[in-house]
């Protein structure tokens, strides 16, 4: 059995991994902290520290494995260094697989209109710009290796744990629906099953949107989740209001507006969700 090398072992990474668990498949996590390694190791799980802002020496196993890989580029950085320095780590012992989880982000702002895989992505942001870099490298990569891979272009991830309760609970005010961009999300427990999908598909395609298919706006969302905790809707603001007093990152978000198609996710991966919206994953509290 192929032993799952998850690099990146967060909020998504812990959640392949119990599940990888409970059905006894092999697992190597690596993470960026001692502590978060040793944590790991706690719970029953071959976990290792390792520093990927620099050229490392990886762990690998010695039978053949396929590699989840869920590390974010360094923020200070144009490209993804940290990737790069990982698939060097590898060429002495090539996975027979490779999943990147990449962001939608790449898509930019589409003015609310439906993208799919053959959309061109646009390095409207830095953040942009780093994913892009991250997926070109990993498809020459993968094409000298003679490696498969699949690239995961995630929406906006939430579940137990990933809620914005704080937001809520300060009730910072959200843009009037009217005004809100489409926005997409996928919770914890289906985005669990694709990225095992992906790693265990037969003849996966290379690039797959993951999203559940039904956008809302982040005040829908929002409110959502309000509703579900049992805490006040949000006030209610102009759009032009909310990017004067929002940072650059959430700017960045509220300016940006498109849906996410996900027939072909549908097709090879997800035919069916556990949470097919939010409405129905986000129950108001009885």
């Amino acid at each position: 059995m192929e032993t799952t090398l998850i690099v990146g072992c967060g909020y998504l990474g812990r959640h392949v991994a119990a599940t990888l668990q409970q059905t006894e498949r092999p697992i190597l996590a690596l993470t960026g902290h001692c502590d978060s390694a040793t944590a790991l190791q706690a719970r029953g799980y071959t976990a290792y520290p390792v520093d990927l802002d620099k050229p490392c020496t990886a762990p690998l196993p010695d039978q053949p494995y396929r590699v989840l890989y869920l590390v974010p580029p360094n923020p200070t950085q144009d490209t993804d260094l940290r990737l790069q320095n990982y698939l060097d780590a590898l060429t002495q012992h090539l996975p027979t697989r490779f999943v990147y989880a990449s962001s939608s982000a790449v898509y930019g702002d589409r003015k609310g209109a439906w993208v799919n895989e053959d959309t061109p992505v646009s390095a409207h942001s830095a953040t942009a710009a780093r994913r892009i870099d991250a997926e070109n490298r990993l498809r020459s990569w993968s094409a000298e290796q003679g490696v498969s891979h699949v690239v995961l272009r995630i929406a906006g991830i939430y579940g137990p744990g990933r809620l914005p309760l704080a937001r809520l609970r300060n009730a910072r005010p959200a843009v009037r629906e009217e005004e809100a961009g489409w926005s997409n999300r996928i919770h914890i427990d289906d985005l669990t099953r694709i990225c095992i999908a992906a790693l265990d598909h037969p003849s996966p395609r290379a690039l797959y949107n993951v999203a559940d298919g039904t956008p809302t706006s982040s005040t829908a969302f929002l409110q959502a989740v309000a509703r579900h905790c049992g805490i006040c809707p949000l006030p209610l603001v102009s759009r032009v209001e909310a990017l004067r007093v929002a940072t650059p990152g959430q700017a960045r978000f509220l300016r940006e507006s498109r849906r996410l198609d996900t027939t072909r996710l549908r097709q090879d991966l997800a035919p069916q969700l556990i949470h097919p919206n939010i409405n129905e994953a986000l129950q108001p509290v009885s």
